[in-house]
């Protein structure tokens, strides 16, 4: 899970970078920032669940 989160914020920044060099318009940065956002939301709240559940006390 921790590599997951790691590879979407490589991917905020590559976002980020892209927009500040002009790359990007400011309409697809925006469009893009939100399913980041989203993305994340979704990463968390699975990583989350699976803390909670009993297939984490099987792998121990």
């Amino acid at each position: 899970m921790n590599i997951s989160q790691g590879s979407l914020e490589e991917c905020r920044y590559y976002i980020i970078l892209s927009h500040d060099l002009g790359y990007i318009d400011p309409k697809r940065y925006a469009l893009l920032c939100e399913e980041i956002e989203n993305t994340s939301r979704l990463l968390n709240a699975y990583s989350r669940k699976i803390k909670e559940s009993t297939f984490c006390e099987t792998m121990e």
